[in-house]
């Protein structure tokens, strides 16, 4: 262990404080200039977490599947399943790309229950739309 004079322990202190301005002082602000658009290929793979494509029953039931409640979930899953056959291809068609990030989001839903009942519409989309 050594020993040092006030003197030396400041110099040391200041060689420091010098050392962290200068670091500071060379870092500069980028701007958010280049996070604000995104290089996307297709329009197609721009996923938007709200549903917003004119169906209001489809809407809502968008809303339901967004809560944190289980049940909420779970019934949400139940009326969407009972309005799949009922509702014209063209209008679930425009539903799948948020159905991707519905699915993406649920299917690690900690209800066994809400998983299922995922999987199930999942499936009814699928032999709807194979491709």
């Amino acid at each position: 262990f050594e020993w040092r004079s006030d003197y030396e322990v400041k110099k040391s202190i200041i060689s420091c404080q010098n050392h962290i301005s200068l670091t500071i002082s060379r870092m500069a602000f980028i701007g958010f200039e280049q996070f604000s658009t995104t290089p996307v290929a297709h329009e197609a793979l721009l996923i938007e977490p709200v549903y917003s494509d004119g169906d209001t029953e489809l809407t809502v039931l968008a809303k339901k599947l967004s809560k944190r409640d289980p049940t909420t979930k779970l019934k949400g899953l139940n009326e969407l399943q009972a309005l799949i056959p009922n509702k014209p291809a063209v209008t679930l068609r425009k539903f799948i790309a948020h159905w991707v990030h519905i699915y993406s989001k649920l299917c690690y839903d900690r209800d066994h229950r809400v998983r299922e009942s995922l999987n199930i519409i999942h499936l009814e989309l699928v032999k709807m739309f194979p491709k």
